[in-house]
């Protein structure tokens, strides 16, 4: 190889060499300029019937009219639940599934329940009111809910042979 090949190879890889590297201090300095985006917290209750509902007890047949409240965990700030899926999840599979506003009857999940099937309520979006008193997303994320369904039908005549 002669000289002047040979300077012209390595002149053409030190110019590729620091075109690189001035490549890759353009792009950290342009993320170090870009904010991460916020980690929003959330906090959520059931409410059925308007009474809060623990979230270590199970659901019964009874229990039809739910209402998901979200809050900022940061703020307390109330949020809006604007849509949510509920569903009824046996053995580790969807039996049925409704698509609510963030309240609701969930009577077509709880005519198919039985002992020990899973509700799972998956709040798909939150809005917050805006300064400007629009509603804006507040999370992107989705998140789930779960209940286990528990409904004991007793016999009243062995509860009154019982209680004797």
């Amino acid at each position: 190889m002669k000289t002047s090949e040979y300077y012209k190879i390595t002149t053409i890889l030190k110019k590729l060499f620091f075109g690189l590297i001035g490549l890759c201090l353009f792009s950290s300095n342009l993320l170090a300029q870009t904010p991460l985006p916020e980690k929003k917290k959330i906090k959520v209750q059931m409410y059925i019937d308007g009474k809060l509902h623990p979230s270590n007890q199970t659901f019964t047949k009874a229990e039809q009219n739910i209402q998901i409240k979200a809050y900022d965990a940061t703020t307390n700030k109330e949020l809006a639940v604007a849509l949510m899926e509920a569903s009824l999840v046996r053995n580790g599979q969807k039996i049925v599934s409704i698509k609510l506003p963030g309240n609701g009857s969930i009577e077509k999940l709880a005519s198919k329940a039985k002992n020990n099937d899973n509700y799972v309520f998956e709040i798909k979006q939150i809005l917050e009111l805006a300064e400007d008193l629009s509603l804006k997303p507040f999370s992107e994320k989705s998140f789930k809910v779960n209940y286990l369904f528990f409904d004991a039908e007793l016999d009243a005549a062995k509860v009154a042979v019982l209680a004797n």
